[in-house]
Protein backbone atom coordinates (compact mmCIF):
# COMPACT_ATOMS: atom_id res chain seq x y z
CA UNK A 1 0.00 0.00 0.00
CA UNK A 2 2.79 2.22 0.52
CA UNK A 3 4.14 2.04 -2.43
CA UNK A 4 0.77 2.59 -4.44
CA UNK A 5 0.66 5.56 -2.03
CA UNK A 6 3.81 7.14 -3.10
CA UNK A 7 3.71 6.40 -6.15
CA UNK A 8 0.80 8.46 -6.45
CA UNK A 9 2.04 11.41 -5.46
CA UNK A 10 5.14 11.02 -7.11
CA UNK A 11 3.30 11.13 -10.26
CA UNK A 12 1.57 14.36 -9.27
CA UNK A 13 4.82 15.85 -8.48
CA UNK A 14 6.27 14.54 -11.40
CA UNK A 15 3.29 16.28 -13.95
CA UNK A 16 4.28 19.47 -11.63
CA UNK A 17 0.41 19.35 -9.71
CA UNK A 18 2.46 20.76 -6.92
CA UNK A 19 -0.89 21.04 -4.23
CA UNK A 20 -2.08 17.88 -4.86
CA UNK A 21 1.36 15.89 -4.47
CA UNK A 22 2.11 17.88 -1.47
CA UNK A 23 -2.13 16.51 -0.28
CA UNK A 24 -1.17 13.23 -1.11
CA UNK A 25 2.49 13.11 0.70
CA UNK A 26 0.39 14.55 3.23
CA UNK A 27 -1.99 12.08 3.60
CA UNK A 28 0.62 9.23 3.51
CA UNK A 29 2.62 10.41 6.47
CA UNK A 30 -0.54 10.83 8.87
CA UNK A 31 -0.51 7.54 8.04
CA UNK A 32 2.95 6.56 8.61
CA UNK A 33 5.16 9.73 9.92
CA UNK A 34 7.61 7.31 10.03
CA UNK A 35 8.24 6.77 6.58
CA UNK A 36 11.64 8.36 4.91
CA UNK A 37 11.22 8.40 1.35
CA UNK A 38 7.68 9.80 1.80
CA UNK A 39 9.39 12.96 3.95
CA UNK A 40 11.99 12.82 1.23
CA UNK A 41 9.40 13.24 -1.54
CA UNK A 42 7.19 15.79 0.41
CA UNK A 43 10.69 17.77 0.50
CA UNK A 44 11.15 17.48 -3.41
CA UNK A 45 7.68 19.24 -3.86
CA UNK A 46 7.96 21.81 -1.15
CA UNK A 47 11.66 22.96 -2.76
CA UNK A 48 9.98 23.09 -6.40
CA UNK A 49 6.64 25.35 -4.67
CA UNK A 50 9.51 27.46 -3.46
CA UNK A 51 9.02 26.81 0.16
CA UNK A 52 12.46 26.43 0.55
CA UNK A 53 12.56 26.36 4.39
CA UNK A 54 9.69 23.72 4.72
CA UNK A 55 11.54 21.64 2.35
CA UNK A 56 14.68 21.55 4.33
CA UNK A 57 12.72 20.34 7.47
CA UNK A 58 11.17 17.70 5.67
CA UNK A 59 14.69 16.61 4.62
CA UNK A 60 15.77 17.08 7.45
CA UNK A 61 12.88 14.46 8.95
CA UNK A 62 14.03 11.90 6.02
CA UNK A 63 17.49 11.66 7.31
CA UNK A 64 16.65 11.37 10.71
CA UNK A 65 14.60 8.32 10.19
CA UNK A 66 18.07 7.30 7.50
CA UNK A 67 20.78 8.65 7.34
CA UNK A 68 22.12 6.52 4.41
CA UNK A 69 20.34 7.76 1.76
CA UNK A 70 22.40 9.97 -0.52
CA UNK A 71 19.38 11.51 -2.48
CA UNK A 72 17.66 13.11 0.92
CA UNK A 73 21.15 14.41 1.78
CA UNK A 74 21.40 16.01 -2.13
CA UNK A 75 17.73 17.62 -1.23
CA UNK A 76 18.71 19.13 1.73
CA UNK A 77 22.35 20.12 -0.16
CA UNK A 78 19.71 21.84 -2.63
CA UNK A 79 17.22 23.26 -0.19
CA UNK A 80 20.49 25.15 1.80
CA UNK A 81 21.35 26.09 -1.69
CA UNK A 82 18.25 28.22 -2.81
CA UNK A 83 18.52 29.85 1.06
CA UNK A 84 22.49 30.64 0.21
CA UNK A 85 23.56 29.04 3.54
CA UNK A 86 26.61 27.72 1.44
CA UNK A 87 28.83 26.27 4.12
CA UNK A 88 25.81 24.20 5.31
CA UNK A 89 25.30 23.21 1.58
CA UNK A 90 28.61 21.87 0.73
CA UNK A 91 28.69 19.76 4.17
CA UNK A 92 25.25 18.15 2.55
CA UNK A 93 26.37 17.95 -0.29
CA UNK A 94 29.79 15.80 0.96
CA UNK A 95 27.78 13.25 2.75
CA UNK A 96 25.75 12.90 -0.24
CA UNK A 97 28.64 12.98 -2.25
CA UNK A 98 30.57 9.89 0.44
CA UNK A 99 27.26 7.82 -0.13
CA UNK A 100 26.94 8.36 -3.82
CA UNK A 101 30.17 9.34 -5.51
CA UNK A 102 28.41 9.33 -9.44
CA UNK A 103 25.62 11.31 -9.05
CA UNK A 104 26.66 14.19 -11.58
CA UNK A 105 23.93 16.50 -10.47
CA UNK A 106 25.62 16.77 -6.91
CA UNK A 107 28.72 17.97 -8.19
CA UNK A 108 27.08 20.62 -10.08
CA UNK A 109 25.43 21.94 -7.18
CA UNK A 110 28.76 21.95 -5.57
CA UNK A 111 30.43 23.44 -8.12
CA UNK A 112 27.95 26.06 -8.46
CA UNK A 113 28.75 27.29 -4.34
CA UNK A 114 32.37 27.10 -5.25
CA UNK A 115 32.03 29.25 -8.30
CA UNK A 116 29.40 31.88 -5.78
CA UNK A 117 32.23 31.59 -3.32
CA UNK A 118 34.96 32.91 -5.72
CA UNK A 119 36.44 29.63 -5.50
CA UNK A 120 37.27 29.15 -9.12
CA UNK A 121 39.52 26.20 -9.48
CA UNK A 122 37.71 24.19 -7.08
CA UNK A 123 34.32 24.91 -9.15
CA UNK A 124 36.02 24.15 -12.19
CA UNK A 125 36.90 20.83 -11.08
CA UNK A 126 33.45 19.92 -9.79
CA UNK A 127 31.88 20.70 -12.68
CA UNK A 128 34.34 18.77 -14.55
CA UNK A 129 33.84 16.24 -12.32
CA UNK A 130 29.93 16.07 -13.06
CA UNK A 131 30.68 16.00 -16.90
CA UNK A 132 33.11 13.16 -16.54
CA UNK A 133 29.73 11.31 -15.09
CA UNK A 134 27.18 13.02 -17.67
CA UNK A 135 28.37 15.22 -20.22
CA UNK A 136 25.29 14.06 -23.08
CA UNK A 137 21.74 13.92 -21.20
CA UNK A 138 19.88 17.33 -21.16
CA UNK A 139 20.48 17.43 -17.26
CA UNK A 140 24.39 18.42 -18.67
CA UNK A 141 23.51 21.61 -20.07
CA UNK A 142 23.46 23.82 -17.74
CA UNK A 143 26.98 22.33 -16.45
CA UNK A 144 28.06 23.40 -19.68
CA UNK A 145 27.04 26.82 -19.54
CA UNK A 146 28.30 27.25 -16.47
CA UNK A 147 31.56 25.90 -16.94
CA UNK A 148 31.85 28.42 -20.21
CA UNK A 149 30.61 31.34 -17.91
CA UNK A 150 33.36 30.48 -14.64
CA UNK A 151 36.04 29.83 -17.54
CA UNK A 152 35.53 33.28 -19.65
CA UNK A 153 33.90 35.37 -16.65
CA UNK A 154 36.30 34.21 -13.74
CA UNK A 155 39.90 32.70 -15.40
CA UNK A 156 39.95 34.45 -18.58
CA UNK A 157 39.95 30.96 -20.46
CA UNK A 158 37.99 31.69 -23.70
CA UNK A 159 38.62 29.19 -26.03
CA UNK A 160 38.17 26.60 -23.36
CA UNK A 161 35.27 28.66 -22.53
CA UNK A 162 33.75 28.73 -25.90
CA UNK A 163 34.46 24.97 -26.38
CA UNK A 164 32.34 24.41 -23.49
CA UNK A 165 29.70 26.65 -24.55
CA UNK A 166 29.59 24.21 -27.94
CA UNK A 167 28.95 21.49 -26.33
CA UNK A 168 25.62 23.34 -24.47
CA UNK A 169 24.84 24.22 -27.82
CA UNK A 170 25.12 20.71 -29.68
CA UNK A 171 22.82 19.75 -26.75
CA UNK A 172 20.13 22.67 -26.92
CA UNK A 173 20.36 23.63 -30.86
CA UNK A 174 17.06 25.45 -31.04
CA UNK A 175 17.44 27.18 -27.99
CA UNK A 176 18.53 30.94 -27.84
CA UNK A 177 20.60 30.81 -24.43
CA UNK A 178 23.71 29.06 -25.46
CA UNK A 179 24.12 31.09 -28.38
CA UNK A 180 23.47 34.46 -26.40
CA UNK A 181 26.19 33.07 -24.47
CA UNK A 182 28.30 32.03 -27.11
CA UNK A 183 28.11 35.92 -28.67
CA UNK A 184 29.32 36.90 -24.81
CA UNK A 185 32.47 34.87 -24.77
CA UNK A 186 33.17 35.54 -28.51
CA UNK A 187 32.86 39.19 -27.74
CA UNK A 188 35.13 38.83 -24.11
CA UNK A 189 37.95 37.05 -26.32
CA UNK A 190 37.54 40.08 -29.23
CA UNK A 191 35.51 38.59 -31.64
CA UNK A 192 33.26 41.14 -32.10
CA UNK A 193 31.91 40.08 -35.87
CA UNK A 194 31.38 36.69 -34.32
CA UNK A 195 29.81 37.90 -31.27
CA UNK A 196 27.24 39.73 -33.68
CA UNK A 197 26.58 36.41 -35.57
CA UNK A 198 26.38 34.78 -32.50
CA UNK A 199 23.54 37.20 -31.21
CA UNK A 200 21.86 37.41 -34.56
CA UNK A 201 21.40 33.77 -34.64
CA UNK A 202 19.86 33.99 -31.79
CA UNK A 203 17.19 36.01 -32.32
CA UNK A 204 15.97 33.39 -34.82
CA UNK A 205 15.68 31.29 -31.90
CA UNK A 206 12.55 31.08 -28.66
CA UNK A 207 14.17 32.06 -25.64
CA UNK A 208 13.24 29.11 -23.62
CA UNK A 209 14.82 25.86 -21.49
CA UNK A 210 16.58 24.11 -21.53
Amino acid sequence: MRNNVHDAARALYEAQRYEEALRAYDHALARDPRDAVTWNGRGDVLHDMGRFEDALVAYEHSLALNPSVAWAWNGKGYALLALRRYDEALAAYDRSLALDPAEPLSWHSVGYILHDLGRYEEALRAYDHSLALDSTSGKSIQVWRNKARLLSRRLGRHDEALAACEHAITLAATSARGWTLKAEILRASGDEQGARNAEKHATTLEDQEP
